[in-house]
């Protein structure tokens, strides 16, 4: 009997609508096929890759943060990559990121900040107790479910 190494491929999702962009990346819903659960793909294309540099890089972080398991740090599922691009997949935080909950709130009470900032501060904290250090912390990359729990991206 021989033994199979499963590599996941795109088709196993079915990739969505776009929900975030940054420099390099877009950031998709999807739906894996086999589950039926919605994700959140991101999609570094190839063409924005310098294929050595920009690969390595991604791959390191793609080594550190599947080791992560925090209730206040985005939890990886698993990456693919074809032709196109690599992907990263993650679990889908449904509610937005915190730049447009408070844009949407127009103001916010020191009473309700105090869990949020709570758990900002649990999840960097549990990154800098891992021996990794987030070097872009804003508002967008800050996720709050529609239960007021956050995830650092």
């Amino acid at each position: 009997m021989k033994n199979h190494e499963f590599k996941t491929e795109e088709d196993y999702y079915i990739i969505g609508k776009s929900i975030g962009k940054g420099a390099f990346s877009t950031v998709y819903v999807g739906i894996h096929i086999l589950t039926g659960k919605y994700v959140a793909i991101k999609c570094i294309k190839r063409n924005s890759l310098n294929e050595t540099l920009i690969r390595e890089k991604v791959m390191e972080e793609i080594n550190l943060i599947k080791l992560l398991n925090n209730r206040n740090v985005i939890y990886f599922l698993e990456f693919f990559e074809n032709k196109n691009g690599i992907y990263m997949v993650f679990e889908l935080v449904k509610g937005g990121d915190l730049f447009s909950y408070i844009r949407a709130k127009g103001q916010i009470n020191e009473n309700a900040c105090k869990p949020i900032f709570r758990q900002i501060l649990n999840g960097l904290h549990y990154c800098h107790m891992n021996n990794i250090l987030h070097r872009d912390i804003k508002l967008e990359n800050i996720l709050i479910n529609l239960n007021n729990e956050i995830k650092v991206i």
